[in-house]
């Protein structure tokens, strides 16, 4: 699942670099590549639900953690959807994007990339298992990383957010849709970290 959030973010930034922040171009990732994260992230999630409720050993014993990355995983692929849709919005009303809110738009879909890419290496890590010396610090470094990236976040939002002030605030209804746009990717990211957090804890309480 964190894997599909990375590949997706990549897409959608790389496509919005090349191609803008046109209506038409975010319709159509939202009606294909981010349907199809979704969709992903659904079936996985129930695939997980399914194991838990048919009582595996592997994961039982700490399901609650397990079912809490996989729900935060979907929420945050969730909340770039809803985050795509109100940029949708917010062209509509303001017809184009300002420079510096694209580049606030961007940096945080970078984040959530880089985040999703971290936490795929984290849960593959607590998949592996035969928790070495090494491969505890290895799990420790990757939730630092995932930490700077939460902080590196808020930094980034206060930004973009100034950028929406500055530059959306008329008409009214791009303002607001252009804040909540940036909002809902801060909101991924963070439920990216907390995701991390749970894989950290099972990785160390196995260890």
């Amino acid at each position: 699942m964190a894997r599909e959030v990375e590949y997706t973010a990549s897409v959608i930034e790389r496509t919005l670099k090349e191609k803008g922040f046109r209506p038409e171009v975010i319709d159509k990732l939202s009606r294909q590549d981010l349907k199809m994260l979704k969709d992903k992230a659904e079936r996985y999630r129930n695939r997980l639900l399914e194991y838990v409720a048919n009582g595996r050993s592997e994961i039982v014993g700490l399901r609650e953690f397990y079912t809490a990355i996989a729900l935060s995983i979907e929420n945050a692929a969730l909340k770039v959807d809803s985050s795509m849709f109100r940029l949708l919005l917010a062209l509509s009303k303001a017809k184009l994007a300002p420079q510096s809110f694209v580049e606030g738009y961007l940096t945080l879909l970078s984040r959530i990339r880089d985040a999703a890419g971290y936490l795929t290496t984290l849960i593959r890590s607590v998949a592996v298992g035969g928790y070495t010396k090494e491969a505890r610090r290895r799990i420790q470094d990757l939730a630092v990383k995932l930490s700077q990236i939460e902080e590196d976040a808020d930094s980034d939002y206060r930004h973009a957010l100034a950028a929406v002030v500055e530059d959306l605030g008329d008409p009214p209804q791009a303002f607001v849709l252009g804040k909540e746009a940036i909002e809902l990717l801060e909101d991924a990211i963070d439920l990216l970290y907390n995701a991390g957090n749970y894989a950290t804890i099972i990785a160390l309480s196995e260890a």
